[in-house]
Formats: structure tokens, sequence, C-alpha cells
């Protein structure tokens, strides 16, 4: 979770309240989700800090005293509805140049003008910014913000790549340096560099028209223009990264808060290639002014929540909510949120606002229907049981995603093209790399095992936990165990002896019939059978197949469909 500090006085003003009881604020900042850790006291000039934690993740909104006081003031009634959208354009321009699409190719930016800044509220956009870029941003990685002073700029602003030996001023230095001089030396490059780790002779770049540096994304900003002070009254924000959706949002969030100070917010036109990424349309503006929006039915909420409330009072509880809500018909609401907020995905998500203000405290509590006694499935424990086994053997265990990619799956493992349809796909996948269901875990433990060459070898690593088949068009649910061992001399008989122990322990008689597959070498791999059925396969794994995977080592596995051992009890189920 998130934790910030911010001024008592600042804060008291902000909510338009005047309670200094830490009691008080905290009921009123739980309307936001987060709790009065402490009120800190100077003794040198009296004033008092609050220090608040954020208990939400999916609310980077709320990481800062501006966006917990524009919640709390709907909840008392102050402001409802959704804050103003209505930004004005600015006729400023972005372009992007060719080249950012594989290094960190979105960007969106805002103008606010007419900002008294203090040098309290510089720290608190610098406090907001260093939460959004580390949670949210996943540490500058998937998004990061830049501040900057709007007067000293001349647009168009263009974001391109530049040669690791184009030079300027790092933000708070005296020294100009090149980009791969701050990527080697300076504290930010040598913290962040790993994120431009792909980039080979360019990287990414912000330019006005003077060709003056405004920063290096995701690493520095220049202290020439991407200095903001005290006197400065018009700023450009800027957020660069690689999800064009977080990238926006992050912009809407920052825009939002310069404005609930008094900014006066402006958009700006952003100028894509033709064929972009992501990107549907040449031209974007940012930040966005529409409101999203959500449907949901009135009885379904009031069924969800167990209450009473007419369409009326739910629009009434949502507005409180800071979201806009209208009557659709008679039994629906059309619900509106700020583009800064990502966490509509259903209409629970909006009978947890209704609840919220209603206040869950008031509201009264279901008696439980059924008193039921929690234990583990049979088949859990059948897994549990193979997962000691294995880890006696001295190997670590893997926990990864049931979701793949078709690369991962039949691409990298030598697999004919006609698999691809053996494989339950997402029809509208968010990234390529979580875009198909694991049919086996074999291709896992070498994408895993492709992670960590630099690490010392021998390495044993195993993993037992879902996959999933296609028996003629009904996908099928089933529990595997894959085993693996990479390193010099680790081949089919080291893999085989770790079966052979396996199966002893298990009390389950086998035997191996060679078999030819496209993922083993030739004569070192064979079927594992059981009562004349084939329940998995052991083999080394072909240096084709290594070399897709970037492994070096000589690799051997096997990997066993537990439902078809007889004595575990590991059913297979239909997913759907």
């Amino acid at each position: 979770m998130v934790t910030i500090s911010v001024d008592l006085k600042d804060f008291q003003k902000l909510l338009g309240v005047t309670t200094e009881d830490i009691e008080e604020l905290d009921a009123l900042v739980a309307i936001s989700k987060a709790e009065i850790e402490e009120i800190e006291v100077d003794e040198e000039t009296g004033e008092k800090t609050v220090r608040i934690d954020i208990k939400t993740s999916n609310r980077p909104d709320l990481w800062c005293g501006e966006g917990i006081a524009r919640e709390v003031k709907g909840f008392l009634g102050k402001e409802l509805g959704l804050p103003n959208l209505a930004f004005q354009q600015s006729g400023y321009k972005v372009i992007v140049k060719p080249g950012l699409e594989e290094i960190r190719p979105y960007i969106a930016m805002a103008i606010v003008k007419n900002v008294t800044l203090s040098d309290y509220l510089i720290k608190q956009l610098i406090q907001l910014q260093e939460k959004v870029d580390f949670s949210y941003g996943r540490k500058r990685k998937r998004t990061s913000i830049g501040f900057y002073d709007l007067d000293l700029i001349k647009f168009p602003v263009e974001y391109k790549t530049a040669p690791k030996d184009l030079s300027f001023k790092p933000l708070n230095t005296e020294e100009i340096m090149t980009i791969e001089q701050i990527l080697q030396e300076h504290p930010k490059g040598i913290e962040y560099g790993h994120i431009l780790s792909s980039c080979k002779d360019n990287y990414p770049i912000l330019m006005d028209a003077e060709n003056k540096v405004l920063s290096f994304p995701p690493i520095i900003n220049s202290d020439d223009l991407g200095h903001i002070v005290e006197t400065t009254k018009n700023l450009l924000v800027e957020v660069t990264g690689t999800d064009i959706e977080a990238v926006n949002i992050v912009v809407n969030l920052i825009a939002q808060t310069l404005q609930d100070r008094g900014g006066e917010v402006y958009t700006v036109t952003i100028e894509y290639p033709a064929t972009y990424g992501n990107i549907n349309t040449k031209y974007l503006t940012t930040p966005q002014t529409i409101p999203n929006t959500i449907e949901a039915k009135v009885s379904d909420i009031n069924k969800y929540l167990g209450t009473k409330f007419t369409q009326k009072e739910m629009i009434n509880l949502l507005k409180k909510r800071r979201l806009q809500a209208t009557a659709k018909g008679k039994s629906k609401i059309l619900v509106e949120y700020p583009p800064y907020r990502f966490d509509f995905l259903h209409w629970v998500d909006v009978s947890e606002e209704v609840a919220i203000a209603a206040d869950y405290n008031k509201l009264t509590p279901t008696k439980v229907k059924a008193v039921t006694i929690g234990k583990l499935m049979e088949q859990t424990k059948s897994e549990n049981l193979i997962r000691r086994l294995l880890l006696g053997f001295g190997a670590m265990e893997v926990q990864s995603y049931t979701l793949s990619s078709l690369d991962i799956l039949v691409d990298k493992m030598n697999q004919p093209e006609s698999m691809k349809k053996k494989i339950i796909t997402l029809k509208n996948p968010t990234t390529l790399t979580y875009s198909a269901v694991r049919n086996r875990i074999l291709p896992i433990l070498l994408e895993f095992l492709s992670k960590n060459t630099h690490h010392e070898y021998p390495q044993m690593v195993y993993e037992v936990g879902e996959a999933v088949r296609l028996e003629g068009k009904k996908p099928v649910t089933y529990s595997s165990a894959c085993f693996a061992v990479s390193g010099p001399k680790q081949d089919f008989g080291v893999a085989h002896s770790y079966l052979d122990i396996l199966m002893k322990l298990l009390k389950t008689e086998y035997s191996l019939v060679e078999v030819e597959t496209p993922e083993f070498l030739p004569g070192r791999v064979a079927k594992i059978i059981v009562k004349n059925d084939a329940i998995g396969v052991i083999g080394e794994v072909h240096p084709a197949v290594l070399s897709n995977f970037g492994i070096t080592q000589p690799t051997a596995a096997f990997e066993i469909d537990l439902s078809k051992l007889p004595t575990l009890n590991c059913k297979p189920f239909h997913t759907f």
C-alpha cells in the first residue's frame, strides 16, 4: 500500500474542515479507503504533518491530499458529481517520431497554467510523482512523470530517439553529460537504466523546437527545462510509458490534481506515425476530457448489497462518490466515471460505490444461511504429495501463470503450426505475453530456465499445476507435474533416475516406449506407460529448442499427467 505525508493546515483547507481530532479525520479519510497513521508535530516550528496510509492499490488518484479531499467533499455533500473535465485546447503539439515502438512508445501531455507554486506544493507534486512512478508505474517501467517550465519551451515538441553521445545537463547537476555517461555514472541512470536495456544505439529523448532537451525518459529531466521552482507559473506535464491506457490515466490524474490546486488545464495534441503500436488514429488529445461509462441494474445492486434503494436514491449516492449518474429507463443507471479511474470493470464495482456512499456501517449484515467446514480437495492433496516428493529430490518449485503465449507453447518448442489450433487462446488479450492457456508445463519451465542462465549450474526445477487440453472441442483442465534438470552432464539418464524414484515412491509400475517428438532429441525420448496408457513423456530437450529459449546447457525433463496415475486422485474436469 501507499503512505503519504501532508501538512495538517493544508489538508484541512483541502477538506474544508477545521477539526484536528485524529479520530474525526480518520473517519473522513476512511471514505477513500485510507486511515490516519499519526499526526507528527515539529518541535521547532510547531507544524503538524499527517501521515495517511492508503489501503487501495488500484486508485493512484487517491495517493495525494487532493485526491482524498476530492472524495471526502463528495461524501460531505460539498461537491457532487464529476470533477470539471472541460479542459481548454492549448494549440500545442508533440510529434512522436518512428523508432520508439519497441523502446518506450507512448506519451501524453497536459498544460497547466496559472499555478501558484510553493516549496510545499512542489514537494507534494514530487511525492505524488514518486508514488505513482514506483507503484502504478512499476518503478518507471510502465509509466513515468515529468514536470517542466512551460514558458521555457518552444513547440512543437518532438519525442524521438537519439544516439548515446547526445549530451545535456541532467536535473540538479552542474555537469553536462552524454546519455551513455548518465546510464553509467548518474545515480538515476544506474537505478533505472535497466528499463532501456533493449536499446542498442538509440535512446528515447524529448526535445523542443529549438533542439533543447526536456528529458531523457524515464531516467532524468534536463536541468534547463525540466526544473520547476516557486516562481514557475505555467507547467508542462509529460508522461511516457509502454502502456497507452496507463499513460493516459496518469496524465489525467496529475492534471486533475493541479486543477484542484487552482490551475487551468489545457489539452495537447499528440501526433503519432501513420501505423504505430496500439494506436488506431494519427492524432490523440490528452488529457482526456470525456468520462468513461458503465451501466448497472438497480435490482442487481440491491440484491448484491441486500438493500432496497430506489433508482433516485442510488443516483444521489453515486454523485456523492464524485461520479455522474443518470436514469436509463426505469430499471438501469448509466454511470460516468473520470478518465483517471480504471477500477470499473463490472456492475459490482458500481455497487461498491453505492455501499461506500451509503456507509458500510449502516448496512444491515446478512445472516449466514449455511455453515460449512472447509478442507482440501482430494486433488489438491494428491498434487501436494507430488510437490513434496519432487522437493525431496532437491529441486526448486516454480509457480507460474496458467496463461502464456503461442510463441512459447508452440514456436519455441518446434511444434508444427497446426498445434496452435489445439491450444485455447484469449479472444481479446491485453498482451500477447498472456494470450494463450498452457496445454502443458514444460515450455513454461524452459522459459523459466532461460531467465536464469546467469545462475550456477546444474539447475533442477519442477512445477505441479493445472494445464488445459482440448478433447474434441471441449477444454479439459488436468493436473500436470513437470520436472527439469539443466547443466553439464544432465541427460536422459539423469531425468530417468529421478522418474524411477518418483514412480517407486508412488508404488506405480511403468515402462518406457521410444517415440519421436519435435522438442526432444531423437533416440533420447520416450512415452511413460502405466497400465497400457501413456501418462507422459521423458527426454533430452532438442538443441534447437534450447537455442530458441537461449539455454546453453543440456537439459532433460519429464512431464506427467497426474489424472492418469491410478495411485492419485486427480480427476480432470471440463473447464466450460
